[in-house]
């Protein structure tokens, strides 16, 4: 029964069977440990109502004649149920059913656990003979077999279904080709579901190659043979066509296996389904691209409405060099040139078109699509930069700037454009907001008790719209008819991708304040002689 695989109850039931055929006067029982409980294996002699009374029962030291045995480990002869004290809090239940002496031995694992017990019930007080204990070891021996038999399947059985499950959770299934055959020796059910075959029908190789589609065809191949040749293992990825059309991305790996004679017997490998995967990363990308986009689109935005800023500005100092220049002129002229006035306009004009120079230095870094190397950086003299671009812009709405900034300030590792663009989309907002009846927006710069930097732009305008704190940094989300709504989305990630948190806070008459905070960067353990905490 055993060998043909009968269900473990049948068998325990028919060995109970052939002992109490054997031995007049027996009833024999079989238990299974499960836990630190014993459950019904095997009675088919015993009352029901008595072995469904014991079912369930605790494995302990005073637990009757089984519970005893499983927790020794070891055989227990109870001789007498009326007197034995292992059965005091059991006595009750077996002596009803005119039950008297109880032998029970643990059946072991071949590990030398203990996984159940045999147990031979008697209706008058006896003990066993030596012809009883050659019984008791012959069908435990029996037992033992029988019942680590279905704890192994059982492990088997719910092994696999742990695998097919993460196969299927994983998009991963695993395969074995024979080399001598060339034909397919195994195929996990997920292969079958990835390759759209049904597992009852069975699935050859060239069936599989003809998924493949044409493009990959004969590359697959190829590298398939190579490996062969070389018995190497390989990895590739091609793509697989569905009866219906659908395409899948795969991933394949295999590893061969040699024989004695240093030949490959056969291949084992996995195939995974990476479609899904591989459309969220191109998805991913797609958007990074667009956020790429966008964000210089904003830069561009900023620079168009800045335009007439910088043509003042730098109109000044070319303006001035110009007239430098007609000066310098005149005193290389006269009938005696003096040369110490010419060279000290000379001096003065270059100075002029430097000025310029700056200033238009400071318009391309803005332009720039490509992000630059990250540096250490100077967050005042950052702000000290987006505040005098944004002074005639100020000047026109009536608003003043003003900078409190810590003069002991560490410096913080960031890309100086993308901190430009954050601390101009920040300011230029502010200024916005107070633009219908002017202000003062002021910028401050400290450090936090936590070892971070803390820039905050205040502004005493219209305020944040009402319980739509958060909703300001969603992408596409404006309160401004011409706005696109992206420039702080891109600012809370650019301050996030530096390991900092961007944040608004409204004031309680009018106004509002976005806050910032960035990580100090100082070499070696400086930070630990900086100044802190501030103040």
């Amino acid at each position: 029964m055993v060998a043909t695989g009968d269900a473990l109850p049948l068998i325990l039931d028919a060995l109970c069977r052939l002992v109490e055929e054997s031995a007049n006067g027996v009833l024999a029982s079989i238990l299974l440990v499960d836990g630190d409980r014993l459950r019904h294996g095997g009675a088919p002699g015993l009352p029901k109502a008595y072995t469904d009374a014991i079912d369930g029962g605790l494995i302990g030291p005073r637990a009757g004649s089984c519970g005893t045995a499983a927790y020794r480990g070891e055989q227990v002869v109870v001789s007498d149920i009326a007197s034995d004290p292992l059965w005091v809090d059991y006595r009750a239940i077996a002596l009803p059913y005119a039950l008297r002496a109880c032998w029970s031995t643990p059946i072991m694992s071949s590990e030398g656990r203990v996984i159940g017990t045999f147990a031979m019930y008697y209706r008058e007080p006896r003990s066993p003979s030596r012809r009883d204990q050659e019984v008791i070891a012959k069908i435990t021996h029996l037992a033992g077999v029988a019942i680590e038999r279905e704890i192994t399947h059982e492990k088997l059985q719910r092994s696999e279904a742990y695998l097919a499950e993460a196969q299927r959770l994983t998009h991963t299934g695993t395969w074995a080709w024979g080399a001598r055959t060339e034909k397919m020796l195994y195929c996990s059910d997920e292969m079958f579901r990835i390759f759209g075959f049904d597992p009852q029908e069975g699935v050859s190789s060239e069936k599989l190659w003809e998924r493949i589609v044409a493009k990959d065809h004969d590359r697959v191949r190829e590298v398939f043979r190579q490996a062969l040749r070389e018995k190497k293992d390989f990895a590739d990825a091609y793509r697989i066509m569905l009866p219906d059309g659908a395409i899948k991305d795969i991933d394949v790996i295999g590893h061969p296996v040699v024989d004695k004679a240093g030949e490959v017997a056969e291949y084992l490998g996995t195939i995974v389904d990476v479609t899904e995967h591989k459309r969220v990363e191109e998805e991913r990308e797609r958007l990074r691209r667009l956020e790429a986009d966008l964000a210089h689109m904003n830069r561009v935005s900023l620079m168009g409405e800045l335009t007439a800023s910088f043509a003042h500005e730098i109109k000044q100092p070319m303006t001035g060099a110009v007239a430098k220049a007609h000066a310098c002129v005149r005193w290389l002229r006269r009938d005696e040139p003096d040369v110490a006035e010419a060279c000290g306009a000379a001096a003065k004009m270059v100075d002029d078109v430097m000025r310029a120079a700056k200033i238009m230095d400071r318009i391309g870094s803005l332009y720039g699509r490509g992000a630059s190397e990250r540096e250490a950086l100077d967050l005042n003299l950052i702000i000290r930069e987006i505040a005098a671009m944004l002074g005639d812009m100020a000047k026109r709405n009536s608003v003043s700037i003003r900078t409190e900034l810590d003069l002991q300030l560490p410096p913080t590792t960031a890309d100086r454009i993308q901190l430009q663009l954050v601390l101009m989309n920040l300011m230029r907002n502010g200024i916005e907001a107070m633009r219908s009846d002017g202000g003062e927006l002021t910028v401050t710069s400290r450090r936090t008790k936590d070892r971070q930097l803390l820039i905050a732009v205040n502004d005493s305008g219209v305020g944040l719209p009402v319980q739509e704190s958060e909703r300001i940094f969603d992408a596409f989300f404006t309160t401004k008819p011409q706005g696109t709504g992206m420039g702080l989305s891109i600012s809370r990630r650019i301050i996030e991708s530096h390991g900092g948190r961007l944040w608004a806070s409204p004031h309680a008459v009018h106004g509002a304040t976005f806050h910032f905070t960035l990580p100090v960067t100082l070499p070696g353990d400086v930070t630990s002689s900086w100044p802190w905490p501030p103040g």
